[in-house]
């Protein structure tokens, strides 16, 4: 299992992958919280963040 080469080998390639992917759902909700905080600092109405947090996420 660890005597090939580590780009040959599948199980680096599976960490890697769901490392990436983990990576890319904690940025997602990171902005997603950034952005809602920051729209809510500004004093825009409920309603309009909303609308605009689903249509673009």
């Amino acid at each position: 299992m660890f005597e090939c080469e580590p780009t040959e080998n599948h199980v680096i390639l599976l960490i890697k992958a769901i490392a990436e992917k983990y990576l890319q759902e904690r940025y997602h909700y990171a902005a997603k919280h950034y952005t809602f905080r920051n729209h809510m600092q500004k004093g825009a109405v409920s309603r309009q963040v909303h609308t605009k947090l689903i249509l673009f996420s």
